[in-house]
């Protein structure tokens, strides 16, 4: 067989045949079927590596509950973060009204009337508004009525109260009980406060 070259002179090639093409076309068939099953693996194992990591990230800011904060402290400072919020707020939602609102809002006088004496519920709020200031602050802004922000802050967007026994907390701190170092149950028997 001969071939043109570019100056018209014609040199002698040895074809390698029809069956040699064929051959190196199929091999090549199976290179590229591998390299494609391998990069769909490779894109299929990002994706749950990218989907863990999501997820342990989104875990890792509901687990930022410090250990010297019990669970039950944690989800009462929450429940008295939206209440104090709203008790200032009452219906307003402007950002200015919100920002001043949270910028008082730890301080041990507003907490009289929760589960646990103030200064421990002082410690849960300053605990839980450093991991969720600003969602209870975008929470705030844009809600819809002040009857549901208790239930969609501390259960649905920080889970503060998703999962926990309260019956381990006291259930009404009183001064009396701050004087002796106890609480009072519903019934007003006095409980030594479990640590």
């Amino acid at each position: 067989f001969f071939f043109q070259a570019e100056d018209g002179i014609r040199d002698f090639c040895l074809s390698r045949g029809l069956g040699d093409v064929y051959k190196r076309q199929e091999y090549m068939g199976v290179g590229k079927v591998f390299v494609v099953l391998l990069f769909g693996v490779l894109l299929a194992g990002l994706d749950v590596a990218m989907a863990k990591r999501k997820k342990k990230a989104a875990e890792y800011k509901f687990d930022k509950r410090p250990k010297s904060v019990s669970p039950q402290l944690y989800c009462n400072a929450c429940q008295a973060i939206i209440r104090e919020l709203l008790k200032a707020l009452r219906h307003r939602k402007s950002e200015s009204d919100v920002a001043n609102a949270m910028d008082r809002l730890c301080q041990t006088y507003k907490f009289n009337v929760y589960e646990y004496p103030p200064p421990d519920i002082k410690a849960g709020c300053d605990a839980f508004m450093s991991v969720w200031e600003e969602e209870v602050e975008k929470a705030v802004i844009n809600r819809e009525d002040n009857e549901s922000l208790e239930q969609k802050v501390c259960n649905e967007i920080t889970r503060a109260c998703t999962d926990v026994d309260m019956s381990k907390a006291c259930l009404l701190y009183t001064s009396d009980a701050a004087d002796d170092l106890l609480c009072v149950d519903l019934g007003g028997r006095r409980t030594i406060k479990k640590k």
